[in-house]
């Protein structure tokens, strides 16, 4: 009599596993999501819930394209990061730490 039981338990969680396989982004999405919140980072600041919104992006793509490695997600980022095209001025460039500007002694 138990395993007639767990019948309606088990199609429920896999009814649930489907639901949300089917809701979680692909790789090329997440990716598109990520280089979205990557210029946006670079040309200004963002609200709360873009900020929200870009962290989980970011965390997912680590997860599933990196299996949570960060020093190799920095190394694909450092590699397939676009250039902005000479003259774009929607792109400002941020000192690194501990650079000086060049009016400063």
């Amino acid at each position: 009599m138990q395993s007639t039981q767990m019948w309606p338990a088990l199609a429920l969680a896999v009814a649930l596993h489907a639901q949300t396989a089917l809701a979680q982004p692909g790789l090329a999405e997440l990716e598109r999501a990520f280089w979205h919140c990557d210029r946006q980072a670079q040309t200004g600041l963002v609200d709360i819930g873009t900020a929200a919104d870009c962290s989980r992006s970011f965390e997912a793509l680590k997860a599933r394209k990196f299996d949570g490695n960060f020093t190799a997600m920095l190394a694909w980022w450092r590699v397939n990061k676009p250039n902005p095209e000479p003259g774009d001025e929607s792109v400002r460039r941020r000192p690194s730490r501990g650079a000086r500007s060049v009016n400063q002694p």
